[in-house]
């Protein structure tokens, strides 16, 4: 990670884990919807987690990338991305904003 596709491009996955700031209506954390019900970790997964997996993509975001950058994450990096917004609680599990800061910071040209 990064990786070459072809020459000049690159792919850089960033990991990523949601947090309820993506909830601008109401951005506290509740245990009432299970989106994640069998994901455990040894960590707090409202405040610590998200910030842990950011972390983890230090190292890769100063890794050089001459060339076109395409980044790819499991979670949204902004609110104007398509989501199921209908699904109750959904708004709360889906993104982490702060990702979009990394995004950026990658020079991406697509994620």
């Amino acid at each position: 990670f990064p990786a070459a596709l072809c020459q000049d491009v690159f792919i850089t996955p960033l990991f990523s884990w949601y947090n309820t700031d993506f909830d601008l209506e109401d951005p506290i954390p509740t245990d009432r919807y299970f989106f994640d019900r069998y994901c455990k970790w040894p960590m707090d997964k409202h405040n610590e987690l998200w910030r842990f997996m950011l972390y983890l993509n230090k190292h890769f975001l100063e890794a050089p990338c001459p060339g076109t950058v395409i980044t790819f994450s499991h979670f949204l990096p902004r609110r104007e991305l398509p989501f199921w917004a209908h699904v109750a609680g959904l708004v709360k599990s889906v993104g982490c904003p702060q990702l979009d800061e990394q995004v950026r910071q990658a020079q991406s040209s697509c994620h």
